[in-house]
């Protein structure tokens, strides 16, 4: 009788982490947005102790920076957590001077929107720095070989409202790698000795936005360098060329084990030898390349 009373409790003891499994289960499918990652404010974190680590003057001139936060509103870490293509630029530096916290610069409120950098027409919306980069992530994130889709200069500038859609509303990260703002011009070695002083708290940044294209916009190659010989050393890579464009050789890394590609691009400002057009093809028609060979994970656009 004792063992059939045993043999019962044990029975109700399975019943009941079962029922407790299927619980979590039906929690983790319903309340999901709940366990959504939060990058902004994982970065957050990063920010202020990266900030308590720097003298006072510098303190003053301290951006921050991340994933941009969305005018709709949407939950830009639920959008970033759920895209097959996550995009990132890694820029210089804030170039007027002054800090702020550029996750805002789509946001209308900030500052009475004396910041805003949502495109919405007119000569911003057609040409220069941000809207070379809204055609970049715009051809990023749609180009495909399994389409027939490749995406040329010529046919995203005739898709402007959808670039501007697309940059006022899909999930992007851009990182300024030296953190300092600084004026219209930086020189090489101020790169790279800001590089070499925060590189541990800059590969801190990377580890958490995980993003799987990363668009390196230096002419001296300084934040591909990084990635490649510093964040990503020892991995296994493969390079992918791209002779046939009308600029500098194009050039990815893709790490085959991270599933990350890593691509050489100018700097986005337009000046005088440098269309924009060239700017586009140097980054976009290499990715083409190396989605010809290797589609996975980048073929499956985002939804």
């Amino acid at each position: 009788m004792i063992g059939f009373a045993k043999r019962l409790l044990e029975c109700f003891k399975g019943v009941f982490r079962f029922a407790i499994t299927l619980g979590k289960m039906y929690i983790c499918q319903n309340l999901k947005i709940n366990t959504m990652v939060n990058y902004n404010a994982l970065l957050d974190d990063l920010f202020d102790k990266w900030e308590n680590q720097l003298p006072e003057e510098h303190k003053e001139v301290f951006c921050r920076d991340g994933l941009m936060r969305r005018p709709s509103g949407k939950d830009v870490n639920a959008l970033w957590g759920s895209a097959t293509r996550r995009v990132a630029f890694l820029l210089k530096d804030k170039s007027d001077g002054s800090c702020d916290d550029i996750r805002n610069w789509l946001v209308n409120d900030n500052d009475n929107g004396k910041y805003c950098r949502e495109l919405k027409g007119g000569k911003i919306g057609r040409t220069g720095f941000l809207p070379n980069i809204a055609r970049m992530l715009y051809g990023l994130l749609n180009v495909s070989t399994k389409d027939n889709n490749p995406l040329g200069f010529d046919d995203v500038k005739s898709k402007m409202q959808d670039v501007r859609e697309t940059w006022n509303n899909a999930p992007v990260a851009l990182i300024e790698t030296k953190k300092n703002a600084g004026g219209s011009t930086v020189s090489n070695d101020d790169m790279q000795e800001a590089i070499m002083r925060d590189n541990k708290l800059l590969k801190k940044e990377l580890d958490i936005l995980k993003a799987n294209i990363l668009v390196c916009c230096d002419a001296k190659d300084s934040q591909f360098k990084f990635v490649t010989r510093n964040y990503l050393a020892n991995q296994e890579y493969i390079e992918v060329s791209n002779n046939d464009i009308n600029a500098k050789s194009g050039c990815i890394y893709y790490y085959p084990n991270k599933k990350v590609a890593v691509i050489k691009s100018y700097h986005p400002t337009r000046s005088r030898g440098k269309r924009d057009k060239m700017v586009y093809e140097r980054v976009v028609c290499t990715l083409i390349k190396l989605l010809e060979e290797y589609p996975e994970p980048f073929e499956k656009l985002n939804k």
